[in-house]
């Protein structure tokens, strides 16, 4: 599964442009996480998009996703976060996504912090997403608004360390943030005066226990008409264990077919120790 993750910003200003045809599609991407989508042409960006008939769009304040059609996706509104609601700090949305390669549904979510926002209550709301859904692979992109030396930074901003401790967390259970230390925001492409580019959107990821996933091939692309540039990375299936001896073995006398239970591998047992309790998210 290819995904495309973006803040757009400006570069979807006009009502519909294609520049998602180009970007996204034409780099195989048939999903993409976006981020402050509403704000610059409200009735022409998101609105245009949903009567392209070409995605399928889900939205919560400035965070959004794109789902080409013919892809199956389920909304979790339950992860669904607008900034200032009932105390949010940022903006969030969520689907429940199959398909392109993966067999068994992930999380994917979207997420957009204000610069003036609350961070430790942004970084609890990413801590509670990535470890509490044990049994499902969750994989998070967006603007952080947070230097860190995690993302790439070259010094800890408020709260870099904090999110440099939530990715070695990530580590522990076999997840990880998986930029390659390109920066992410470059400033406007008609910019007049100098910027020092930064490194404030990431890409997280953690594995669940049942089908767990890789994020591979993390790059940097093209900006377009946004100050940041867009990213692109592979989700892929993580291969089972290969049976063993000592393998536990059940036998359907009906059907007369073995079943395999290999046990958990590592980053399971830790992924199960940070909690015992597993939604039943879908």
């Amino acid at each position: 599964m290819r995904i495309m993750q973006w803040n757009a910003g400006r570069g979807l200003k006009d009502a519909d442009n294609g520049i998602l045809d180009i970007l996204a599609v034409e780099n195989g991407a048939r999903v993409c996480l976006l981020q402050e989508t509403v704000g610059f042409n409200p009735n022409g960006t998101v609105k245009a998009l949903k009567e392209s008939r070409r995605w399928s769009v889900f939205e919560s304040g400035r965070a959004c996703i794109l789902v080409s059609q013919g892809v199956r996706a389920v909304e979790c509104k339950q992860w669904a976060r607008v900034t200032g609601v009932d105390g949010a700090v940022l903006d969030a949305v969520a689907i429940e996504v199959a398909g392109m390669g993966i067999t068994h549904p992930i999380l994917l979510v979207s997420v957009y912090r204000d610069q003036t926002q609350n961070i430790p209550e942004a970084l609890e709301y990413l801590r509670e997403l990535l470890f509490q859904l044990t049994a499902v692979s969750v994989i998070v992109g967006g603007d952080f608004n947070i230097h860190s030396k995690a993302l790439g930074a070259i010094k800890d901003g408020p709260q870099g360390e904090e999110f440099g401790s939530l990715v070695d967390e990530l580590k522990e259970i076999g997840g990880d943030c998986v930029n390659d230390g390109s920066p992410t925001w470059v400033g406007r492409v008609n910019r007049t005066t100098p910027c020092s580019p930064s490194h404030i959107d990431g890409t997280l990821f953690a594995p669940g226990l049942d089908w767990p996933i890789e994020v591979k091939n993390w790059k940097t692309g093209d900006q377009s008409q946004s100050d940041h540039v867009t990213i692109y990375y592979d989700v892929i299936e993580r291969l089972c264990i290969e049976p063993k001896s000592s393998d536990h073995v059940t036998h359907n006398l009906e059907s007369d077919h073995v079943t395999v239970e290999p046990p958990l591998n590592w980053f399971q047992l830790k992924r199960k120790a940070c909690t015992d309790d597993r939604l039943n998210l879908f």
